[in-house]
């Protein structure tokens, strides 16, 4: 049999190609990001144990939920996003779109920063997920209805540097389903991480 031995550096491109940069899931509100523990440098030497444990809980990250922000970045994108609010059920102000029959419609709203130097282009409903306690994955809708919480957000999103984006995002669901986590991603060069918010 015979064997081809390739160049060193076609290897090296080959192995090069074939990697790729691991997603992130960001789940810690900005706010409530691990500070560090002051109180140690005031208490005794009898004490060092309780010092310890204290530092230990308050650098456990904490869960983001609704009202939190979290920062979200990829190689080539930079935003910091906030679940203003969820409603479920949401009542659709549209005669014409109702749910399904057996189905209900949950409204998120969310607010984009773009905190990168370019400007920032995005589809906000094809990053958009919803997850049940089963890890079952609900998209959003693309053709949103209209409802009392507030403006679909804009399918064509773009932020100049700065500028910030409000709009709602709503899922159509079984009534029978409890959404328990949202996810927002990015798909930059590279990307892929993401940001998630506990709902219940």
């Amino acid at each position: 049999m015979r064997r081809t031995v390739l160049p060193a550096a076609a290897v090296v491109f080959a192995l090069a190609g074939c990697s790729k940069s691991t997603p992130s899931v960001n789940t810690t509100p900005m706010a409530n990001a691990p500070t560090t523990n002051t109180a140690a440098a005031g208490s005794t030497a009898a004490a060092p144990a309780k010092a310890s444990a204290t530092s230990a809980t308050s650098a456990a990250p904490k869960q983001a939920k609704v009202g939190d922000t979290i920062d979200l970045a990829s190689n080539d994108e930079h935003i910091q996003i906030t679940l203003v609010k969820v409603v479920d059920p949401a009542k659709s102000t549209d005669e014409f779109r109702t749910p399904a029959e057996g189905k209900r419609f949950v409204a998120v709203q969310v607010r984009i920063l773009n905190v990168d130097s370019k400007a920032y282009t995005a589809d906000p409903m094809a990053r958009t997920v919803a997850k049940d306690a089963d890890g079952e994955v609900f998209d959003a809708d693309f053709s949103p209805a209209e409802t009392a919480v507030g403006h679909p957000m804009n399918s064509g999103l773009t932020l100049a540097p700065g500028e910030k984006g409000l709009g709602v995002m709503t899922f159509e669901v079984s009534s029978s389903v409890k959404l328990t986590s949202m996810q927002y991603s990015t798909h930059g060069f590279g990307g892929g991480n993401v940001a998630q918010w506990t709902l219940s």
